[in-house]
């Protein structure tokens, strides 16, 4: 399915990505949840930090950022799918890893 997503928030994921240290993971799952379809093409250098081919569209962003983090959004804490801390960072000393 072809999605368009706000400016806002793809400009929002892209400023994550590039003010990111390292071992980090500054993507909300609110924001990962909002582009998992989105057919925009992330810019070249975001690309290029996350480690994906350009010209990539940021539904593949979300699936690398997911794949390398060996996560999928259902695996999250429950906190962190509640409303209250929607927003919150997710880190990688909050995932769980399903077996």
């Amino acid at each position: 399915m072809k999605s368009h997503v706000s400016d806002d928030v793809r400009e929002e994921f892209c400023l994550a990505a590039e003010n990111a240290q390292p071992k980090t993971y500054p993507f909300t799952a609110a924001l990962l949840t909002k582009l998992q379809d989105c057919t925009d093409t992330v810019p070249a250098g975001v690309c290029d930090v996350l480690g994906i081919p350009a010209g990539s569209a940021y539904s593949v962003a979300v699936q690398e950022i997911r794949r390398k983090l060996g996560v999928v959004l259902s695996s999250l804490p429950i906190e962190h799918r509640g409303s209250k801390l929607k927003n919150a960072p997710v880190k990688d000393t909050d995932l769980r890893r399903k077996v």
